[in-house]
Parts: C-alpha cells; sequence; structure tokens
C-alpha cells in the first residue's frame, strides 16, 4: 500500500482527538477496495472488524495499518 497512507494513518493514531475505531467507508478509501472486498477480508478472518450496535461495522486503526505493513493474515 501506499507509504503516505500509512504513515498519515500512524500520525493520526498518535493524536489523540482522533478515535482509534474508523468506518467501514474509511476504510475502502483507505485501501482503495469496495465494500464486497471489505466484507471479503472480514469473513476469511483478513481484517478484524467489530458491530458493537448491530450495524455499523468498526475497525481498529493499528489493525488497518497492520494489513497495509502486511502484518495481518487470513486465519
Amino acid at each position: 500500500m501506499n507509504q503516505s497512507i500509512t504513515s498519515t494513518l500512524i500520525r493520526e493514531e498518535n493524536d489523540t482527538l482522533v478515535t482509534d475505531w474508523i468506518f467501514s467507508e474509511d476504510v475502502q478509501k483507505i485501501l482503495g477496495i469496495s465494500k464486497r472486498t471489505l466484507y471479503r477480508y472480514v469473513s476469511e478472518g483478513i481484517l478484524p472488524s467489530s458491530k458493537p450496535t448491530g450495524g455499523r461495522l468498526y475497525f481498529k486503526r493499528s489493525d488497518v495499518v497492520n494489513l497495509i505493513s502486511g502484518g495481518l493474515k487470513a486465519s
């Protein structure tokens, strides 16, 4: 993935005003993937997610950075 995106995510992660959780739409934009691909990543265990309210999917910012860096693998 793009090094500038990784740098931006890491820099934002250190900003106390930025949450550790991001929405699926943002993950799609960051990774440059479709909604369908994102859901495949979730179902195959490539990218962990949370759905605390039963509605929107949330993703840990650090998991997205790890995926970009090649640190997350399918389970």
